[in-house]
């Protein structure tokens, strides 16, 4: 197969998920993980923040 202009070789990705039948169920599963690792981030700079809260104290 030869390149194309845009240097892209076949379909893409989600063109391969979506024959598959898959692609709704991958596009939700990367939803809740994107939610889950941002919940995450938010928990961690929650504690951060109660532990300088904490040290200021003392």
């Amino acid at each position: 197969m030869a390149l194309s202009k845009t240097g892209k070789i076949g379909s893409s990705f989600d063109g391969f998920l979506a024959a598959q039948g898959i692609l709704n169920e991958c596009e939700e599963r990367a939803i809740q993980q994107i939610l889950v690792d941002q919940i995450k981030v938010w928990a961690t700079d929650k504690s951060a923040q109660a532990r300088t809260k904490r040290s200021q104290r003392l």
